[in-house]
């Protein structure tokens, strides 16, 4: 188990895309700048239409215990 201590908005982000793709090419250079993903990704779409929206949120690396 993680403690996490977010002292700030800047140790603590949010990636959003309508394209899965994108959000993993987005995730993967954070990840390589010490990004940690947290939890899965989430996924939000319209009742009618194929629009998804894909979210994964990730802290600093620095910031865990």
């Amino acid at each position: 188990m993680f403690n996490f201590k977010i002292k700030t908005m800047e140790n603590y982000k949010v990636i959003e895309s309508n394209n899965l793709i994108d959000l993993q090419k987005s995730v993967n250079k954070l990840i390589e700048k010490d990004w940690i993903p947290i939890g899965g990704i989430t996924i939000h779409g319209p009742e009618i239409g194929p629009v998804w929206i894909y979210y994964q949120t990730l802290i600093k690396k620095d910031i865990i215990n």
